[in-house]
């Protein structure tokens, strides 16, 4: 029998795990990241989660977004208490984030925090016991009648781990759910991401999937107007706008108080 150590080592991520000239003419949809894997290190899995809030810094774009979008529609009644839910939230970096700005701003606002991997919802609800206002929750998006008045929904690096039917699905549920606005952030599929990303990850981030789990993400990503086929197969389309914003980023802005937002 393997040691742990050599289980550890084998599933470690790996430069040879990473192709530095795949196709991107297309999602790779069926290609599966390494934190997804229900046999993967837990020691790299909860490295990678912790590293997530350095990668969203540098890449994700979404602060200016929210600020624009969700904080702007709160503040408009700041005598209200709101409910969002950040769906796939993984280590909970956005939502404590979220959290402390809605706090400046003088608005009264609680995030639960869904993902359906036990063992990260163990480790963020450790993380961030002391939170007020964050509730994190072990389970599933696609159903969120089980979560109560939704006010707005969140998520970054979701979309590219579902399928297409899966994506026309959860903006149903969006649609159907969320009485304010929504926000999905995710990747712009280009060969400009992939290598900035690659030689960014490799030397910042170490003994974690953070480099091969990245690369896999923008292979199994958008381009805008593949992302916005899928938002038009859903009941959502009228009321949502696929948008493009650097760097390599594509947001999807919908919910019948959207129009509030910034749109460009």
């Amino acid at each position: 029998m393997m040691s742990l150590a050599g289980q550890m080592n084998a599933l470690a991520p790996r430069w040879s795990d990473v192709r530095f000239f795949p196709s991107l003419k297309e999602r790779a949809v069926t290609l599966q990241e390494f934190m997804d894997d229900p046999d993967c290190s837990r020691v790299h899995l909860f490295r990678t989660i912790s590293q997530f809030k350095h990668v969203n810094v540098l890449t994700g774009a979404y602060r200016r977004v929210i600020r624009h979008t969700l904080l702007r529609d709160m503040q408009r009644d700041p005598s209200r208490a709101y409910h969002l839910v950040d769906l796939g939230a993984g280590g909970c970096d956005a939502a404590v984030w979220l959290l402390d700005e809605a706090a400046k701003a003088g608005v009264a606002l609680r995030v639960t925090a869904i993902d359906s991997n036990p063992e990260i919802v163990e480790w963020a609800t450790r993380a961030h016991a002391k939170v007020e206002g964050l509730t994190v929750v072990c389970g599933d998006m696609f159903d969120l009648v089980n979560y109560g008045d939704i006010d707005y929904a969140f998520s970054n690096h979701v979309l590219h781990h579902l399928d297409d039917e899966s994506i026309v699905n959860l903006f149903d549920e969006l649609h159907n759910r969320v009485r304010r606005i929504y926000v999905m952030s995710d990747i712009h599929r280009s060969y400009v991401a992939y290598w900035s990303f690659l030689f960014l990850a490799g030397l910042i981030f170490h003994r974690s999937f953070i480099l091969a789990d990245g690369g896999l993400s923008i292979r199994r990503s958008f381009k805008a107007h593949e992302l916005e086929e899928r938002v038009n197969l859903s009941n959502a389309y009228k009321t949502t706008t696929v948008q493009s914003r650097f760097p390599w980023r594509l947001f999807v802005i919908g919910g019948p108080f959207a129009a509030f937002g910034e749109k460009r």
